[in-house]
């Protein structure tokens, strides 16, 4: 059966507690007090509703372009028909395929990860990003308050793979160990979540290596800032402009020079625009979680949900139009995180907005 409008806003505000472990081999540093928001976790377990997490998977999982029409996936449409809503614990639908299932298992990695960091060590969203290059590395680099942090994000559907991924994720750090740079968090997270009601869980740790000193140079952090509104336009479906600002940051990363021609405009025929309390947001409502043609999802498309779907509401996502704007004109230092991550249920609405502008809106 369907969700009603009144299951589906319940179940995206209910609070879930996933259960947390810090790996005995990957112990976090005694005497490093940057740590201490981490260490009651164990007791208190990590709480989160349903809808920050699936707007942290849509905006920090969209995969940079590869053309001006590349689209994202609309991840919480997909969410919301496999994950089990009536279960006490936070699990999928104990029917969905294996395969899809592994793929999101990776996703809600990222997203656990994501949400860890931005709670307990206030990173803002657009300094959390992941970090470029083939070479062994941590997955995410992050910047607040003074401190510089690295991630490593990971994601699995059988339990028993959760000590493994901490082990493999220490080993393949090691060749930094002969560089003199270390980092004030470098975290290992990794999630665990099943299917059935099974209880889920969050294995972490800091592991003791070194990175890169381009992660942390003067110079990254209009970088990262650069590839995280990359995918908050691919969130909102502004994918000519998502295209555009990729490649600008292709080329600031090898050059370090911020460009002069301005970020390519969209020419999207679905963009719409949402106002909320006088703010105008710039995005595409949607009713399904694959772009249409889109060559790059192809081996996806066995999985529609679109025909018996669980979900009854249509979900907007977009970017606060001002802020659209300034990435157009390269104005990215104009773009601030002076907001606070916001949450509203209205009659026939329930939306989040985060720091960076970005916006999710489900509505009947």
């Amino acid at each position: 059966m369907p969700l009603t409008n009144a299951q589906l806003r319940t179940a995206l505000n209910k609070l879930y507690t996933i259960p947390v472990e810090i790996y005995t081999t990957a112990p976090l540093p005694i005497n490093k007090t940057c740590y201490d928001p981490l260490r009651n976790l164990p007791q208190t377990g990590f709480t989160f509703k349903v809808k920050e997490l699936l707007h942290v998977i849509g905006c920090k999982t969209a995969a940079l372009p590869m053309s001006q029409k590349d689209e994202a996936i609309r991840s919480a449409h997909l969410y919301t028909n496999i994950l089990d809503f009536s279960s006490n614990n936070f699990s999928y639908l104990v029917d969905v395929d294996s395969d899809l299932q592994t793929s999101r298992s990776n996703e809600m990695g990222i997203g656990f990860m994501c949400l860890l960091a931005n709670k307990y060590f206030k990173i803002p969203w657009d300094k959390l990003e992941s970090i470029p290059g083939k070479e062994t590395r941590f997955d995410y680099r992050g910047k607040s308050n003074g401190l510089n942090c690295i991630f490593e994000a990971k994601g699995t559907k059988h339990s028993y793979n959760q000590k493994s991924q901490v082990e493999d994720s220490i080993r393949k750090k090691e060749h930094y160990h002969a560089q003199n740079h270390f980092n004030d968090i470098e975290l290992i997270v990794s999630s665990f979540i099943g299917a059935q009601g099974s209880s889920p869980r969050l294995l972490i740790g800091d592991p003791k290596f070194r990175i890169h000193e381009y992660t942390f140079s003067k110079e990254s952090n209009y970088f990262f800032k650069m590839r995280h509104y990359t995918r908050v336009l691919q969130f909102a479906g502004l994918t000519s402009a998502a295209y555009s600002l990729y490649n600008n940051s292709r080329k600031y990363f090898k050059t370090g020079e911020i460009l002069s021609e301005n970020v390519k405009s969209t020419n999207e025929n679905e963009i719409s625009e949402y106002e909320f309390n006088d703010i105008k947001f710039l995005g595409m409502w949607t009713n399904n979680w694959l772009p249409e043609k889109s060559k790059r999802y192809q081996n996806l498309y066995k999985y529609d949900y679109s025909k018996n779907s669980l979900l009854n509401s249509r979900i907007f996502q977009g970017i606060r139009t001002d802020y659209y704007e300034n990435i157009l004109r390269n104005k990215l230092d104009l773009i601030g995180t002076n907001l606070k991550d916001f949450h509203k249920i209205k009659e026939n609405m329930d939306l989040s907005i985060f720091s960076d502008g970005s916006i999710q809106v489900f509505s009947d």
